[in-house]
């Protein structure tokens, strides 16, 4: 077994990858109505997955703040 395949480092990620449906990740998504899905066998449906990426202010709970 490789390294890498020893740690799981985000359990959920790990999830979301074997459900075999997009994951979409960015800041924002334009129009959801438009995201690409895909065949969701487990929940017999259509369905992607939206990851928002984290701004390094809303870590430490504030939005739109300087670091101090």
């Amino acid at each position: 077994m490789a390294a890498a395949e020893q740690f799981v480092l985000n359990p959920y990620l790990t999830w979301q990858r074997e459900q075999g449906i997009p994951i979409h990740t960015g800041y924002f998504v334009e129009d959801l109505r438009t995201v690409p899905v895909g065949y969701w066998k487990e929940r017999s449906a259509n369905g992607a997955f939206i990851q928002p990426l984290e701004c390094r202010s809303q870590r430490r709970g504030r939005f739109g703040d300087s670091e101090r």
